[in-house]
C-alpha cells in the first residue's frame, strides 16, 4: 500500500501530484517500517521470549497481502481521478460502491452458502455489526478527496497510521467484541515514530 503510494508520486501515475522520491521521503519510509515492525513483531517478541517464527505457508500468502495493499492505494487513486471527472465525491462513492454491490451478488451467488444467510441474520443486539458499508463508504469518500490534495503515499501511510492506532485502542479496551490485549510501550513508540515518518514524507 505505502509502496504502491510512493510508486504513483514519484512518476506522477493516474494524475496523482507528482511527489519525487527524495532522501526526505526515504528516511520518512523507513521510519514508517520501524513503527510497523514496532507495533506487530517487537510485542511477540517480548511475550514469546524467543524468535518469531514464519511459517512457509505463512508467508506464501504475503505476496497476496501486498497486492491487496496496492489495490486499496489503486482504487482510491482511480476514484480521485473519477471524481474529477464526474465533479462529486458522491457519484464516485455511488458508482465505486454499486460495481462492488454488483460483483459480490454475483459472486454470492455461485458459491457456498449463497446469499440466504443474510436474510437469516440474527444480530442479538448488536446492530453495529451492520455499520461496516458506512465505514466502506467514508473510506471511499475520504481517500478520493485527499490523495488529489495530499498525493497518494501521505494518504496511505496515514491510512495505516489510523488503521494501527484504532486497532491498538479496540484491542486495549476489548471494544467491539475484540480480545482485550493492554498496549505495550513499544506499540505506542511505534505509532510515535510512524508519525514521525509522515512528517519527513509529507512536511520536510
Amino acid at each position: 500500500m505505502i509502496l504502491t503510494g510512493i510508486v504513483l508520486d514519484h512518476f506522477a501515475l493516474l494524475n496523482v501530484p507528482h511527489h519525487p522520491f527524495d532522501l526526505n521521503r526515504a528516511i520518512g519510509l523507513c521510519c514508517v517500517v520501524l513503527g510497523i515492525v514496532l507495533v506487530f513483531k517487537l510485542p511477540q517478541l517480548i511475550k514469546s521470549g524467543q524468535p518469531v517464527n514464519f511459517k512457509l505457508s505463512e508467508i506464501c500468502l504475503y505476496p497476496l497481502g501486498l497486492f491487496s495493499g496496492a489495490l486499496m492505494t489503486l482504487q482510491s487513486a482511480i476514484n480521485a481521478v473519477l471524481s474529477v471527472k464526474l465533479n462529486s465525491l458522491i457519484l464516485t462513492a455511488l458508482f465505486c460502491m454499486s460495481l462492488s454491490l454488483i460483483l459480490f451478488i454475483c459472486i454470492g451467488f455461485c458459491t457456498k452458502p449463497g446469499l440466504k444467510n443474510l436474510w437469516r441474520l440474527n444480530v442479538k443486539g448488536q446492530y453495529w455489526i451492520l455499520c461496516g458499508g458506512f465505514c466502506g463508504a467514508f473510506f471511499v469518500l475520504c481517500n478520493a478527496f485527499l490523495i488529489p490534495l495530499l498525493g497518494a503515499g501521505a494518504v496511505s501511510i496515514l491510512c495505516i497510521t489510523g488503521q494501527l492506532s484504532c486497532g491498538l485502542i479496540i484491542d486495549h479496551f476489548g471494544l467491539l467484541s475484540a480480545k482485550q490485549r493492554k498496549a505495550r510501550f513499544s506499540q505506542i513508540l511505534g505509532l510515535i515514530i510512524i508519525l514521525l515518518g509522515i512528517i519527513f514524507i509529507r512536511l520536510l
